[in-house]
């Protein structure tokens, strides 16, 4: 009687058990793929079981959710089989005397060995079974030759593996950094100077800070060599080699081209080619939590400078991470390392990130427009930056007219001031007070030299009175914020030099200095669809990266992937 109600027991704990098991089955598959990612430190394997599905419908941002990602749930039949194992099982054991089976497994054990979840693998692979005790692998195998026997079904039971539950680290978040320590763990020993351009810097300043004063006049003797290394950029990348204060070879990178300008020495004589696949860029990951302040906690990881002066300026329309982020903040970025001959020699770009200030996500993912210029949007394709400024004009100017009515300076009538008119000196730089398109540059009656400038959202504006536009200026061109569109003068109408700026919404005319300015601007259609398509990877990383950071896992690696 007891061994009966003690059989009957043993069959509902395992119908229980296998419908327990399917419920959990989602978390053991995440827990794994972070336990992998633990031992093997294989990023490319966590992404790809993290795969988004195939098709995406761009216009549908809310597709492209910033929550956890989730690991579909198996089909039926998978589900099925579990419980027909379990039901198996105890059915068995309900028919055979439990001294008798214990008797046949030839064990010392008096209750039937735990059995961990099983875990079904992504894409049709089976997980590797994890490390147990000798004890325990041989009671588990003892006991699976017994339900072969019982229930005649072996090839199913043989299907699932079994896995230890997984453990977390209690490292803190604060820890979450890569190690950029990597010049003492990677990196190739060489002769190599890098030098990354800064500002305005010339050939001339540069080499001789680095002691090759000498070298400069036969650079800027050879033509092409010149032209090259006279349009120095920021950002730009040099490696310079010398041996006993002369020159062997210079090398000119530009971050985001394919090619490289490489200058060699030998003699006296100079010789330059271009080489593509010089230098390669790789990406890398890190996750920063809040416990003091952002410049002192990212000072304190060895976090670059670099990235932070990126992220304060991407993230500047809404937030001071100098002054606001607070304990419990976190900040993760995903950015781009440049190597030459497998050694780190700029860390550059940051192509995603996401803040979470106050337990609400902000995310940034970069774009590079046709025209190389790169922006910041949110996930959804809105900008980051600030859509309008109120000025055109930079410094050195009054408001000569104010928008509204007033007696028209030369016909000596009343009539609506559609603009605002700023008095500066003849050649003034004027510039563009938003990104958008060129719609007209010419002239245009009493406005004299003219630009139109048309924004996303209905938006358009327009400078008059210019003495000349900017060198290759022409209708249909992109301009941003900032960029120099043409300088102040006195064409048309006027009777002084000014600038005359209109800002106008769907066609009608506002007061530039009231308007209320859009806080952001969508991308328009073609270039949203352009961004959603490009950003997929990098979104799939920040979910993968911020459910890592929730289990307290540190994303180290040896380099990005």
């Amino acid at each position: 009687m007891v061994t009966r109600f003690i059989n009957r027991g043993i069959m509902l704990y395992c119908v229980g058990r296998a419908f327990s098991l399917t419920r959990s089955e989602d978390r053991l598959k995440n827990d794994t793929l972070v336990s992998n990612f633990k031992k093997e430190k294989d990023w490319n394997q966590v992404m790809s079981n993290f795969e988004l599905p195939s098709t995406i419908d761009i216009d549908k941002p809310s597709q492209l959710k910033t929550e956890d990602p989730e690991i579909p749930r198996p089909s039926r039949p998978a589900y099925l089989s579990k419980v027909f194992i379990f039901t198996g099982i105890a059915v068995a054991l309900g028919n055979v005397p439990l001294q008798s089976a214990y008797q046949e497994a030839n064990t010392k054990y008096t209750a039937l060995p735990e059995i961990t979840p099983p875990v079904v693998a992504l894409q049709g692979e089976i997980l590797e079974e994890a490390k147990k005790p000798a004890s325990s692998t041989q009671a588990s195998k003892t006991f699976a030759k017994a339900v072969a026997t019982a229930n005649k079904q072996p090839t199913t039971f043989n299907r699932i593996k079994v896995t230890k539950n997984l453990t977390l680290p209690q490292t803190s978040l604060s820890k979450l950094v890569v190690n950029h320590n990597t010049l003492d763990i990677h990196l190739t020993p060489d002769n190599w100077i890098t030098h990354t351009v800064k500002g305005n810097e010339s050939i001339t300043r540069i080499m001789r800070k680095h002691g090759l004063s000498r070298e400069v006049s036969a650079l800027k003797d050879n033509q092409t060599i010149n032209s090259k290394l006279s349009s120095l950029k920021s950002g730009d990348i040099l490696r310079i080699k010398k041996t006993n204060k002369k020159l062997v070879e210079l090398i000119k990178y530009s971050p985001n081209s394919k090619n490289a300008f490489v200058i060699s020495k030998k003699g006296d004589s100079l010789k330059s080619t271009v080489k593509s696949k010089l230098f390669e860029t790789r990406q890398d990951r890190i996750t920063l939590a809040i416990s003091n302040s952002f410049i002192f906690d990212a000072n304190r990881q060895q976090i670059p400078k670099e990235l932070t002066k990126q992220a304060s300026k991407i993230f500047n329309r809404d937030f001071d991470l100098t002054n606001e982020l607070r304990k419990g903040d976190q900040i993760t970025f995903v950015y781009e390392q440049i190597f030459h001959n497998g050694n780190l020699v700029a860390n550059h770009d940051i192509v995603a990130s996401e803040l979470i200030h106050n337990n609400r996500s902000h995310r940034a993912i970069r774009f590079i427009h046709p025209d190389g210029k790169k922006e910041y949007f949110d996930d959804r394709g809105y900008e980051l930056s600030k859509a309008f400024k109120r000025r055109s004009l930079q410094s050195g100017y009054r408001i000569s007219s104010k928008f509204g009515s007033r007696r028209h300076p030369t016909r000596k009538v009343h009539h609506k001031h559609t603009g605002t008119d700023y008095a500066a000196k003849h050649g003034t730089p004027v510039t563009a007070t938003g990104n958008g398109y060129v719609k007209h540059v010419g002239r245009k009656g009493a406005y004299g030299r003219t630009i139109v400038i048309s924004h996303n959202g209905g938006y358009t504006t327009l400078y008059a009175h210019l003495s000349k536009y900017a060198k290759s200026l022409k209708k249909g061109q992109r301009v941003y914020l900032g960029d120099t569109i043409g300088y102040v003068g006195s064409s048309g109408r006027s009777t002084g030099p000014h600038l005359h700026y209109e800002f106008r919404i769907n066609g009608v005319p506002h007061n530039p200095e009231e308007v209320k300015l859009p806080n952001m601007i969508s991308l328009n259609d073609s270039e949203r669809k352009k961004f959603l398509t490009a950003s997929r990877n990098l979104i799939r990383q920040l979910d993968v990266l911020k459910r890592f950071a929730k289990e307290k896992v540190d994303i180290s690696t040896d380099f990005g992937g």
